[in-house]
């Protein structure tokens, strides 16, 4: 019979001997620390007779603040390994930790606890639960260098954040400052300024001209892979490749760098970097992502509805889909998607697809009625006018605010931060109006956009025409709202408060009103304005 205690006490003797090594950036990947720190762990277990059971590193990774701590580090997966009679080799006290003293210590303490022998191969200290707990020698040098290392750290710190700090008020002043530079941009020590970095830049392009096609980040993405198309960043040492997801993409269209800003600061200084698209491109990729962000369809189906993210019900404003039903005979319908996907309040009622779509055609057919509607005079304040008037108020809480603080010699801190809260407050609407103006300025005009379609009105659509027209939709429609219940819907066009009222009363019959004759309409008008 196999005797149990002898193989217990086996593998109770049996001495496991584990590395830990780290270093602090990728740059040190390329240097000697990995293998010296491997190499002096060797020579410590060719010294003791013993060999290296395993060990882990984490590369890259700092302990200022514990982060090789954290789950799924090197080390957090080498303690949850290490059992009582191990030895865990590291270089110095700093390879476990560079916090504060304190901390370091009582994570030591914690390793030492378990009945893990810690050894710094620096000095060939071994350090014990019962030497840590009676000799205090053992640890304070170690622990000396760690609280020297954090030290160092804190410094590099504070240095760090003034240079940043100095290098932001730079760009507060319109000069370029040599921060985290995108991919596309690149800083010419010759010349003391940034510049485009030209293979990039072309790629960065291709980002904004795939989404005003009317792809998606997604489909953007997947082409640039099928293309073979690289962002490469030249570093010190080597080159790296760049992961061009979705994210990635979605955050570099949204980027105000691609157009030359400074985004290091609030609000954010134009003109200060090299610009990689224009400001027209730029912002008419921002409409299209803002249209994109109501999308409720399958890119791939989506130009199957023309409404998708247009059309709105009426009582409870949700978005309308397209719901097919099978009889003798396939029938398409609008129905409420917050009713069937979100057991909303509306009841399961629809509206025949096919009228809605053919009476809009129609109604977009009526070219005079149309441009009389779009080249009109907005009734509505525009989002512009709007946002001055917020900063006119703005101002005039900053002038009372001062003229309080002028006036008392030690005024209140209440007062202190009322005033930097109105001064932030115009600061941002500053920023607001600036891009408001932009967008103003590249804007395409709606009854221009409109004039762009007038060949696919009055005859079938075509399959390869859907996508176009849907796109074109969202610039001279601000939205349509559906009545389920009364089987009728309001359009209304972008800068005009009065919507045109359709109503599909069989497959071949409708009404609009008011009536395509324009007359209705400026009456209407005028009364309004009158009210």
């Amino acid at each position: 019979m196999k005797n149990t205690n002898v193989t217990d006490n086996c593998n109770r003797k049996k001495v496991n001997v584990y590395s830990y090594t780290r270093w602090s950036s990728e740059g040190q990947s390329d240097g000697d620390s990995e293998r010296r720190q491997i190499q002096m762990a060797e020579n410590w277990c060719a010294r003791r007779g013993l060999s290296l059971t395993g060990g882990e590193k984490d590369e890259g990774v700092s302990a200022w603040k514990g982060r090789n701590r954290s789950e799924g580090s090197g080390l957090s997966r080498l303690l949850k390994l290490v059992r009582p009679g191990d030895y865990l080799l590291i270089e110095d006290l700093d390879r476990l930790s560079r916090q504060n003293w304190l901390t370091t210590m009582n994570f030591v303490a914690e390793i030492v606890t378990k009945g893990v022998t810690v050894v710094t191969l620096s000095n060939g200290n071994e350090i014990t639960a019962e030497k840590f707990g009676r000799d205090p020698g053992c640890f304070l040098p170690a622990l000396l260098r760690a609280f020297l290392g954090n030290d160092e750290n804190e410094k590099k710190s504070e240095r760090i954040r003034a240079s940043w700090e100095a290098r932001k008020q730079q760009m507060r002043t319109g000069k370029a400052a040599n921060l985290h530079l995108p991919c596309w941009l690149a800083w010419d020590d010759d010349v003391d300024k940034p510049v485009l970095v030209e293979n990039n830049a072309a790629v960065i392009r291709k980002f904004f001209e795939l989404s005003l096609q009317g792809m998606g980040c997604q489909t953007v993405a997947r082409k640039l892979h099928k293309d073979g198309d690289r962002l490469v960043v030249k570093g010190k040492r080597r080159e790296r490749v760049l992961t061009v997801g979705t994210s990635y993409i979605w955050r570099t269209l949204r980027n105000k760098m691609c157009i030359g800003y400074g985004t290091y600061v609030e609000p954010p200084q134009p003109n200060v970097y090299p610009r990689v698209v224009s400001d027209s491109m730029f912002y008419s990729v921002q409409a299209r992502l803002e249209a994109n962000h109501h999308q409720t369809a399958p890119r791939a189906s989506s130009d199957v509805n023309l409404f998708t993210g247009l059309a709105r019900c009426s009582k409870c404003g949700g978005p309308l889909s397209k719901f097919s039903q099978c009889k003798k005979k396939t029938y398409p319908y609008l129905v409420c998607s917050d009713s069937v996907h979100r057991h909303g309040q509306c009841g399961v009622r629809s509206i025949r697809y096919d009228q809605v779509e053919q009476t809009f055609l129609s109604l977009l057919a009526h070219t005079p009625l149309v441009r009389s509607i779009l080249n009109g005079r907005p009734e509505e304040p525009s989002v512009l006018d709007t946002l001055k008037g917020k900063l006119a108020d703005a101002r005039a809480s900053s002038e009372k605010f001062f003229r309080l603080i002028d006036c008392d010699p030690n005024p209140s801190k209440r007062l202190s931060d009322a005033l930097k809260a109105a001064e932030a407050k115009e600061a941002e609407l500053h920023a607001q109006i600036e891009v408001e103006t932009a967008k103003a300025r590249t804007a395409t005009p709606a009854a221009q956009v409109y004039d762009g379609c007038l060949d696919l009105f009055g005859r079938g659509l075509k399959p390869e025409d859907r996508g176009r027209l849907r796109l074109a939709l969202r610039d001279f429609v601000d939205r349509i709202v559906v009545d389920l219940e009364e089987k009728h819907y309001d359009v209304y066009f972008h800068g005009c408060k009065l919507p045109i009222t359709v109503h599909p009363l069989s497959a071949r019959d409708w009404t609009f009103d008011p009536a395509p004759m324009w007359t209705a309409y400026n009456e209407k008008v005028a009364a309004l304005a009158a009210s």
